[in-house]
């Protein structure tokens, strides 16, 4: 983010890291995405070196992460092009990345379980996982569908006005991730 933003209307959790350039979150995601389609620019050359550099920080440091970071993390590990880079970095994140995770799906509150690790098989997400651990919780996610086909948030929204986008972004994001694990076909 740019310093700018400071006086700008914008999430809580949108919050700029003083003295920093920038953070993984949405860098990292924005670049794997961007590596995924076979994009080049400018921006991505800094963006991936950035990413790297604080990757390669958060393996020798062993500095924790929040959840929304680690997904950013494996976004950008599954697709950024140097794949045995991606290999050491994920083995030098993966604690840290676990650390992240909560196993119980009963859990309350704005918890982030093991499917939202996995959104593709062949990712590095599912290999933090046994395959249990995954089919259980793609389980449950079919069985959390409530009758009008959608799937609620776990978040307390930070505008009224947010719920139903959120609502229908996560049913978009759950009904992929039961069709790429296999559990609904289109």
């Amino acid at each position: 983010m740019l310093p700018s933003v400071v006086d700008a209307p914008r999430a809580p959790w949108w919050q700029p890291v003083e003295g920093s350039p920038g953070a993984l979150v949405p860098t990292a995601s924005i670049a794997g995405l961007l590596h995924a389609h076979g994009h080049g620019h400018p921006w991505l050359d800094g963006a991936t070196r950035f990413c790297r550099e604080r990757i390669d920080a958060v393996a020798a440091d062993g500095a924790d992460l929040d959840p929304y970071t680690a997904v950013a993390v494996l976004d950008f590990l599954d697709h950024v092009p140097d794949r045995d880079w991606a290999e050491k970095a994920f083995a030098g994140v993966r604690d840290a990345v676990l650390a992240t995770v909560t196993f119980d799906p009963d859990a309350p509150g704005h918890v982030h379980l093991p499917i939202e690790f996995a959104p593709r098989p062949d990712g590095f997400g599912p290999r933090l996982f046994d395959n249990d651990v995954l089919d259980r919780h793609l389980d449950l996610l079919v069985t959390a569908q409530a009758d009008d086909g959608g799937w609620g948030i776990n978040w307390e929204a930070w505008a009224p006005v947010t719920v139903p986008e959120w609502r229908g972004y996560v049913t978009v994001e759950r009904l992929k991730l039961l069709r790429v694990h296999g559990r609904w076909a289109v």
